[in-house]
């Protein structure tokens, strides 16, 4: 079998571990989309409660 002098392993070997090195960080840059996606909505969803509690804090007594 042949060997790849770059790395020592053997061919095919290394097209796998390269491809697998691409496909993990594909999944990575996706991941890291959809957890940003997620907490981007939480912070809008805690912006709203703020602000509905600041102007239930207002009703009720008018500040602290």
């Amino acid at each position: 079998m042949q060997r790849n002098p770059q790395n020592n392993l053997p061919e095919p070997l290394g097209i796998i571990v390269i491809l697998a090195n691409f496909c993990f960080g594909l999944w990575n840059v996706y991941s890291n989309a959809r957890q940003e996606k997620r907490q981007t909505a939480y912070d809008q969803r805690q912006q709203q409660l703020i602000a509905m509690l600041s102007e239930l804090r207002e009703e009720i007594g008018g500040g602290d």
